[in-house]
């Protein structure tokens, strides 16, 4: 595979360090919400399976919703309709948890943060079992770099059930980055890329502290907040969340991915000029 065209503007990303804090389902995948259960991974198997459904009775209504859902999913515009298609432009591959074109929108990510980076990852991926999960993105994104990549870093470890404990998660590792210890306790400029679906979880106003988290805003207002005053700092949350109801009513919640307009979000952040 061809290196990528080098998308950094020297000018634009030179004059400050980007950390980038990477979620990885819903973000680098599709990923459709289930009630209280684990997330449905849209990939192959289970698109040609919801597909394959189409008129069949299911033997309770949770099934199917699910199957009523995944269907929805693969005829579905992201949001402002940018991929000229569907849902199903964005699966994963048999036997994948990570969509390729997806993969290759982080790459472009990183390559356009330019050298003075740290990319931190967020997820759940972080804990031990899904070692080898991380591994393969990690050759993925090599492969679409044309050159060797891995996680600088990792959130520190916790049990983490709802948005509001992805949130402070981050919000610790920030932090500790402006800390009288910290990398950046001096002043110098940092940029914050958020990259994160909250777990399929939509800023409709859940608490974080003390803070409201009601907008994008919102949550970067808090990211900034666990700073010192004295920081010199910028955040930015791509928020890869969207829902929709099919025409039966039925509420379908979504981890979008880097879809073409959050992808665009993330790249026009890392190249505006650092104020």
């Amino acid at each position: 595979m061809a290196p990528l065209a080098d998308m950094s503007d020297a000018g634009t990303v030179a004059d400050a360090e980007t950390v980038i804090f990477v979620d990885i389902d819903g973000v680098l995948n599709v990923g459709v919400k289930d009630q209280d259960d684990a997330p449905l991974l849209f990939n192959d198997s289970n698109r040609e399976f919801a597909l394959g459904q189409r008129g069949r009775r299911q033997a309770n209504k949770h099934d199917e919703d699910c199957v009523q859902k995944l269907m929805s999913v693969a005829t579905q515009c992201p949001p402002s309709h940018e991929e000229g298609s569907s849902y199903s432009d964005l699966t994963c591959a048999k036997g994948s948890h990570v969509s390729q074109v997806l993969s290759k929108r982080l790459a472009q990510i990183v390559q356009a943060a330019g050298p003075r980076k740290s990319v931190v990852l967020s997820s759940n991926w972080r804990k031990p079992q899904h070692a080898h999960r991380v591994r393969k993105l990690e050759a993925e994104v090599s492969r679409h770099l044309g050159s060797e990549f891995a996680f600088d870093a990792r959130t520190r470890p916790a049990e983490e059930r709802c948005a509001a404990d992805r949130l402070r998660c981050i919000g610790d590792y920030v932090e500790s980055l402006c800390s009288p210890k910290g990398r950046f306790h001096d002043g110098r400029p940092l940029r914050l890329l958020v990259l994160e679906d909250f777990f399929i979880t939509p800023l409709d106003g859940w608490s974080c502290g003390n803070s409201t988290i009601d907008s994008t805003a919102a949550a970067e207002a808090y990211l900034l907040n666990r700073a010192p005053a004295s920081a010199n700092i910028a955040a930015k949350l791509v928020h890869t969340y969207h829902e929709w109801c099919t025409p039966s009513g039925l509420r379908v919640q979504v981890g979008a991915g880097l879809t073409n307009l959050f992808f665009k979000q993330a790249i026009d952040f890392i190249s505006a000029p650092v104020p």
